[in-house]
């Protein structure tokens, strides 16, 4: 250690020359020489002021620092030249040549690291640290930002998968901090801990438990023990048995819980005494209470509305006040029943005299509802573009192209917003269709006509497909040995009402309350009984009076088939006023898993029996009306 790092030296002539240092490469030598007479080189001279510096072997910071205090514009060159030379390759130095590189070298440098190289898993672990340290998300690593970086760092590094972070590296970096933590509680006595319930971004509940202690060298120290999902009910029981399985999880004794900390919340207040721990009140929150409440008379309830996206919305809940309670007069928290001092009647009734009261208007209704201005706007917009250019087509070319092309379903691309590939199932129920695909592509695309033309012939290959198909079913019947009348209600019935099936479906996935479902239904039952008998007949009524000749329609079972389905239908809709009650189901539709199978098994029943008991009042197996 040098206590001084400069000493005046014997009187020299100026002329006389300094001899620079041996082998000395560093630029600083330029300043500063040896006396010819100093063979061993131990006294250092400035060359400028002739002034001796004290210098151990190998160190040249005290030549510097002669420099900077001596010398400044020496200094201040030979450091701008020092910059200089370190920016630039060590071939381009001058006094330096450059070496040739060996091929095993080049192929080193370029060769991506082993996984058990040492540079690749300390390069590894310090990601994973920084994803669990600042709570990174793990798709960080995919974006080509964050890939840019560690190519740039290092070319020779390959970043792990995603799955390699989520289930190896990150469990391992806890594992390593959990061992850590325990280690350190292990040889802990005494300790408090801190616990709070609190919400994530999308509605989770989680609960977190903090641990104070001091250890063996007398310093404070807090580790937090878990950040847990809770699911349960926020009930005192619930978070009493979860902080109770926390603290047996690390290991810690109730015993050694000197107090634990929470807000003023019931269920906190609750949990701490059915685990009969001593509970401090949270300053930080009493302090925020008092500031936050200024105005005594007002308080503010805040209610989390979730949007769920919808385009017309009504929404409606109740906020109700209930009375407010007095829970204890002249006790304290943590006192037992014991020490409860005795209230009499008359001292009650003056604590009660300043509790919060209710006041005239204990209960509100909230209503949410869409913005009348902004959906009318959007509503006009809507009806003056061009709807064809949104659910038609524009010309028949394109018609015929969607028609012989095998497209994926249209639900999980809508949910994932990426385009998939047709699946086994698509390429099946495509040669299947493919016939009815490109019969119904010869209907005129909706821009003509502005969409009559489209209306017309849609409506005229429907009713010849009906036409074909009735005749068809007939046969059919014919062939086997069937009725018409059983004919109809098995196979034609059948064939439209798993149409109207699928159509409810949708229709009551889509719409709040399900109403467009039963619309469905009713409508189409209505258009087939309604125009598809109605018009039939009166077209067969008008040519028979033409002719001079009554038409008449025999009922046959009839009369049998409608007074049977009018029971089954009134048995239904008991089975679905039924499902209201929350007990059962809750609803008319979903529901648990059971309600849900059972009710479609009895729906199914239902169905069978009317097939059943049409057929035989048809074959005169029971007596029909």
């Amino acid at each position: 250690m040098n206590l001084s790092s400069e000493q005046p030296c014997e009187a020299q002539s100026p002329v006389d020359e300094l001899v620079p240092k041996k082998n000395g490469t560093l630029c600083v030598w330029e300043h500063f020489g040896f006396r010819k007479t100093d063979i061993s080189q131990k006294q250092v001279l400035c060359k400028t002021c002739r002034a001796s510096v004290l210098t151990s072997r190998g160190n040249i910071t005290n030549l510097y620092q002669h420099l900077k205090k001596h010398h400044r514009q020496l200094y201040d060159e030979r450091m701008l030249k020092r910059s200089r030379d370190e920016s630039l390759p060590r071939a381009q130095l001058p006094g330096t040549t450059a070496r040739q590189t060996s091929v095993t070298q080049a192929f080193d440098r370029i060769a991506p690291y082993e996984k058990s190289a040492q540079r690749h898993r300390e390069i590894t672990d310090a990601i994973a640290k920084y994803l669990a340290k600042d709570m990174v998300p793990i798709y960080t690593m995919s974006k080509n930002g964050f890939q840019n970086l560690l190519l740039t760092l290092d070319k020779r590094y390959q970043l792990p998968s995603r799955t390699y972070f989520s289930q190896v590296a990150i469990p391992e970096l806890y594992i390593t901090c959990r061992n850590k933590v325990e280690t350190e509680l292990r040889s802990v006595e005494y300790y408090a801990t801190m616990t709070d319930m609190w919400s994530s971004r999308t509605a989770e509940p989680y609960r977190s438990l903090t641990v104070h202690f001091i250890n063996e060298h007398f310093e404070l120290k807090s580790r937090c023990l878990q950040t847990s999902y809770f699911p349960l009910d926020h009930t005192g029981e619930n978070i009493a048995n979860g902080l109770k399985d926390a603290l047996a999880n690390w290991g810690l004794n109730d015993e050694g819980q000197v107090c634990i900390t929470t807000d003023n919340a019931s269920n906190m207040i609750k949990a701490a005494e059915i685990n009969q721990w001593t509970r401090l009140q949270c300053f930080g929150h009493r302090l925020h209470l008092a500031i936050v409440v200024q105005d005594p008379e007002r308080k503010i309830i805040e209610v989390k509305i979730i949007d769920d996206e919808e385009y017309e919305k009504n929404k409606t809940f109740i906020i109700e006040l209930g009375e407010p309670v007095l829970l204890e007069v002249g006790q304290k928290h943590g006192d037992s029943n014991e020490n409860k001092p005795a209230v009499g009647a008359e001292e009650e009734e003056v604590a009660k005299m300043g509790c919060p009261s209710l006041g005239e208007h204990t209960r509100l209704e909230v209503v949410i509802e869409e913005s009348y201005e902004f959906k009318s706007t959007v509503d006009k917009l809507i009806k003056k573009t061009n709807l064809a250019l949104v659910v038609g087509s524009s010309s028949w070319r394109e018609q015929f192209v969607s028609a012989v092309t095998v497209s994926a379903g249209d639900d999980d691309e809508e949910e994932s917003g990426e385009e998939r590939l047709p699946s086994c199932f698509d390429y099946i129920m495509h040669f299947l269709t493919v016939f009815w695909k490109v019969l119904f592509a010869f209907v005129p695309p909706t821009e003509y006509w502005n969409g009559w033309a489209c209306f017309i012939v849609s409506i005229s290959l429907i009713g010849i497909l009906t036409a074909v198909t009735g005749d068809l079913a007939s046969h059919f019947g014919c062939t086997i040995g069937l009725k018409d009348s059983v004919t109809a209600v098995v196979f034609v019935a059948l064939g439209t009402s798993v149409p109207d099936t699928f159509a409810s479906k949708v229709a009551a996935i889509q719409d709040q309350y399900a109403d467009a479902s039963i619309g469905n239904v009713t409508g189409s039952n209505a258009v087939n009984v309604f125009l598809g008998i109605g018009v039939a007949w009166t077209i067969a009524a008008v040519y028979w009076r033409t002719k001079g000749k009554p038409f008449q329609v025999d009922p046959g079972s009839l009369a049998f088939s409608v007074t049977l389905f009018t029971a089954l239908c009134l048995v239904s809709v008991s089975v679905l006023l039924y499902r209201r009650r929350l007990s059962v189901a809750g609803g008319e539709l979903g529901g648990p898993r059971t309600c849900k199978l059972l009710t479609s098994l009895f729906f199914i029943m239902l169905w069978l029996i009317y097939i059943l008991l049409a057929s035989l009042e048809a074959y005169c197996h029971i007596p029909g009306f």
